[in-house]
């Protein structure tokens, strides 16, 4: 991307951040953030991104999509379906930005289990694969390049935090196969499909190892010297559980081994952290472990 080329997150959180970071060494100073809270004002301020009011933004009606008119623009909100047309909405905004980016999730393959990649059907037999597809839909509509993640972690994310804070409860199906790409790779895929990719492509991202929950989390319990049988005792998480819960109990509920090889090989892009092993472990190094 060129050097002051604009970019805008709707949507700040985590995944955002990171692409901000990684922004700002690529050369890109101007970057714009929608937030619900102006007390996140600092935070996005500490990395640079000139925040804005989402609420007093989007009231602004055509007018608002002058802040997206050539830019770069990732969309990272979920989809809430308190707010019906959100999507929609958004999409017209970003008619004339340069290019979008919709970070969508492997929610949209529902129930099927086996591998995952570009040739995989989606299946809405799941109410978060409909939301997402309806989601995916609206945004491909002003061109959107869709980007389907599975779980991502990262420094502040993940599964260790939960083992950590001790408030990590065994799933009922963890032997099912999980996919997961660390946010700080997902971020450098994203810069670089800003500069390589076409309007309209699809892809979907991960590691190079799809592993089974209790693997990851056997590993992570010795590398923090955690009794794992202990840990993989408690209480199970019921299925039924809401919020984050939820979401997490989708993605194991999949069983899904995501290939993400292909756009790796469109962006001739090699993963800094190609397996659970290295981003895990630089982020136990980097916590004392």
């Amino acid at each position: 991307m060129k050097r002051n080329q604009k970019l805008v997150f709707l949507g700040v959180g985590k995944l955002a951040l990171s692409v901000a970071d990684a922004a700002h060494g690529s050369g890109i100073e101007s970057l714009y953030g929608t937030t619900r809270s102006a007390e996140r004002r600092c935070e996005l301020l500490s990395h640079r991104i000139e925040p804005i009011l989402f609420g007093e933004w989007l009231a602004a009606g055509e007018s608002a999509s002058e802040l997206l008119d050539g830019a770069n623009v990732l969309v990272s909100i979920p989809p809430i379906e308190s707010s019906p047309g959100q999507e929609e909405m958004l999409s017209r905004l970003c008619r004339k930005a340069r290019k979008v980016i919709y970070i969508s999730s492997t929610t949209v393959y529902g129930l099927k289990s086996g591998q995952i990649n570009e040739d995989t059907t989606v299946c809405s037999d799941t109410r978060a694969a409909c939301l997402r597809l309806k989601a995916e839909e609206a945004f491909r509509q002003s061109g959107a390049i869709v980007l389907r993640a599975p779980a991502l972690y990262g420094f502040d994310r993940g599964l260790h935090t939960r083992l950590l804070a001790g408030s990590y409860q065994m799933p009922a199906n963890a032997d099912n196969f999980v996919s997961r790409i660390h946010q700080d790779d997902l971020a450098r895929i994203i810069l670089a499909s800003f500069k390589e990719l076409s309007a309209g492509e699809v892809y979907v991202v991960g590691d190079q190892l799809p592993a089974r929950h209790r693997e990851v989390l056997e590993w992570l319990c010795l590398r923090l010297k955690l009794d794992y049988a202990a840990v993989s005792m408690g209480r199970s998480q019921p299925e039924s559980a809401g919020g984050e819960k939820r979401r997490r109990g989708e993605i194991l509920r999949g069983d899904r081994a995501v290939d993400g090889s292909l756009i790796l090989q469109r962006l001739k892009l090699d993963l800094a952290y190609p397996t659970y092993k290295e981003g895990y472990g630089a982020i136990l190094q980097r916590l004392g472990y």
